[in-house]
């Protein structure tokens, strides 16, 4: 009888214990589901962690924060071009991609939230899929806003003619994506640009006559075909 009080003492701290830590719990749901109707979350719309996990963590991150709405932009991000081995592929389509979702982000973001946008992108693929598409992301985004300053320039030079702003534009467009990328991207559009001006160039210039201009235009053009059929840049990145 001694025996059997003893241990029924011994068992009242325990259960002491665990009616407090129950209770403790209790109350730091209580203002979680005192939102959550039938069926989720009533019309107020917000979700409150437990006051145990707020004192851990007080400034979580919410889609208020982010100031856009990335569900559209990884929606977009999903029509990346693959190989048949699931490397990613460097060409046009990717560019066409990466302009619709860099279009779905606010303006002028700052390091921080493009960093923040960056690492939600490298998610989207595996291993150095998500990292290089998440760099080509980043750096096509910084290029899209030095394309809205609109002040087309080399070494802080104003430029007006064409053909300077479209040397100006190659200029930026290596320096942000850098060289290898930016070939890859707009290499084909910069070889129709780059013909046309050259074919301009052959036209006006009045020192050739019409039999030296056709020849020369003729070369043109097979050299404009040969590049356009041979680029060996297209394809996947080897950077």
């Amino acid at each position: 009888m001694i025996i059997h009080n003893r241990v029924a003492w011994l068992c009242w701290p325990a259960f002491i214990y665990a009616a407090v830590t129950l209770w403790g719990i209790h109350t730091d749901l209580q203002p979680t589901l005192s939102h959550v109707g039938i069926g989720g979350v009533d019309g107020m719309g917000d979700w409150q962690q437990p006051i145990t996990t707020q004192a851990l963590f007080p400034n979580p991150i919410t889609a208020q924060q982010w100031h856009f709405d990335f569900e559209s932009t990884e929606r977009i991000l999903r029509k990346v071009p693959l190989s048949d081995s699931e490397e990613l592929l460097f060409n046009t389509q990717l560019l066409t991609v990466l302009k619709r979702a860099v279009d779905t982000m606010p303006k002028n973001m700052n390091d921080q939230a493009l960093q923040r946008a960056a690492l939600l992108v490298s998610k989207g693929l595996p291993s150095v899929r998500g990292k290089q598409l998440a760099d080509v992301f980043k750096n096509y985004y910084q290029l899209q806003q030095a394309y809205s300053n609109g002040v087309e320039s080399i070494d802080d030079v104003k430029l007006t003619d064409k053909y300077s702003i479209f040397k100006a534009l190659i200029k930026r467009q290596d320096h942000y994506l850098g060289g290898d990328v930016a070939n890859q991207l707009f290499g084909k559009q910069r070889a129709i640009t780059a013909y046309l001006y050259d074919r301009k160039a052959i036209n006006q210039n009045s020192s050739l006559n019409r039999q030296q201009k056709q020849k020369k235009l003729h070369a043109l053009q097979y050299q404009h075909k040969n590049t356009l059929k041979t680029n060996p840049h297209a394809g996947l990145f080897r950077g």
